[in-house]
């Protein structure tokens, strides 16, 4: 197959050309503050871990499934009660998984497979590559989550801090599939698939899009060349939506670029900050992302990538927004607990989809996961150690 290598400069003449006069930020206007909430009066309960969370919660009919930085993985039941949980010895920064009666998490550089009924292990993988080496939790600041893995017939993804994307078959655990990145850059985003393509990006800025047949690269997309490990890294996950791929750079750039063939479609840059959210699109084709220093959440043209709003909120976003209705719901975390011990504060944010602010309410500790809906709740973990249920009646009655 005949590989593709897109650089940004080589598509500087199409962004010339195409051009337009920049469009005027809309800012909302509030007259008001938001209304502040006590947490604990929204909370229809909360889970004490022991240790600070980082990794999103996987959400079940009846289950919520959830690791922590200790190496501990939780079962609970949806009343917050404890249904069984595993010591596996590694931290866990990855939003886990479940397929036929498995649930699925990586761990420092490995992929556990467990029964979900009891929390059993059923296979684990533990390549050559993380025997050989250590484990590194953190390679700077911001460095939070792990690859979390993707299932797609029949088969796990998932990537490593080595480079190395694998694909395993469910039922065992065998390896069927592995591609290496461009001199072996770390994976830390979770991947999507879309018809017989997976994508994934590296710390190196590198985009790729994967024949899942081949294990061979369809297309390559640079978007910052040289790029160091902090200046240009792909964070977070790999969003499709239709035949658009989006994903946040730590070289403050927001992309779309067409799935098929890596032309972009739109950039939106954040000027002080990096796109350190994930994207989100409503069913009005309106798209919600955030970035980390000035904790602004844009709302975009889906489409066009033309800014419509801001918001400006409190602290910093390094996970995606939950859309309920016409409104939106925001987590963030305090810049002071990324380099310390500190657990920080957490803000969870109620804002309209016209930008407009509602309603606040201060967590005991910084939130990196990305809420997840499960019934009435609203379920996340936070770096204070415990995994919280938000009753969405209350958050967001007016």
């Amino acid at each position: 197959m005949h590989l593709k290598f897109i650089t940004v400069l080589s598509l500087l003449v199409v962004f010339i050309s195409c051009s337009k006069e920049p469009a005027i930020m809309k800012v909302p206007k509030m007259d008001d503050q938001p209304e502040s909430l006590v947490f604990s009066q929204i909370t229809d309960w909360s889970f004490k871990t022991n240790g600070e969370i980082y990794g999103n919660a996987a959400v079940s009919e009846d289950k919520i499934f959830i690791g922590n930085n200790e190496g501990s993985f939780f079962c609970l039941d949806m009343n917050g009660a404890e249904v069984w949980s595993l010591a596996t010895g590694f931290p866990i920064k990855s939003e886990p998984v479940f397929s036929n009666s498995l649930v699925m998490f990586s761990a420092a550089n490995r992929l556990f497979a467990l029964n979900s009924s009891d929390g059993s292990l059923f296979w684990m993988h533990e390549p050559d590559e993380t025997k050989r080496n250590s484990y590194v939790n953190r390679f700077d600041d911001w460095d939070l989550k792990d690859s979390s893995p993707i299932v797609s017939d029949g088969v796990v993804y998932y990537g490593n801090q080595f480079g190395t994307l694998y694909g395993l078959d469910i039922r065992t655990g065998v390896e069927v599939f592995n591609f290496k990145t461009t001199d072996n850059r770390r994976i830390r985003v979770k991947p999507a698939i879309s018809e017989n393509l997976i994508y994934i990006g590296d710390s190196g800025g590198k985009v790729y899009a994967i024949d899942l047949s081949t294990a061979k690269a369809d297309w390559i997309f640079e978007t910052l060349l040289n790029a160091e490990d902090d200046g240009g890294s792909i964070i977070g996950e790999m969003v499709i939506i239709r035949n658009r791929l989006y994903f946040p750079s730590q070289n403050t750039i927001l992309y779309a670029l067409d799935k098929n063939n890596a032309e972009v479609l739109w950039e939106h840059e954040s000027t002080s900050g990096w796109h350190s959210g994930i994207p989100v699109v409503d069913e009005n084709l309106r798209l919600y992302a955030g970035e980390n220093f000035t904790s602004r959440l844009f709302g975009l043209d889906e489409l066009s990538g033309e800014e419509s709003w801001t918001f400006e909120g409190i602290h910093e976003i390094y996970n995606a927004p939950v859309i309920v209705g016409d409104k939106i719901v925001l987590a963030t975390s305090d810049p002071s607990s990324l380099n310390n011990n500190s657990l920080g504060t957490g803000i969870l944010h109620v804002l309209r989809n016209t930008g407009e602010g509602l309603k606040r309410a201060t967590i005991n500790g910084s939130v990196y996961a990305s809420p997840k809906i499960a019934g009435n709740k609203l379920i996340f973990g936070a770096k204070d150690g415990f995994v919280y249920a938000v009753n969405l009646e209350k958050l967001l009655a007016e």
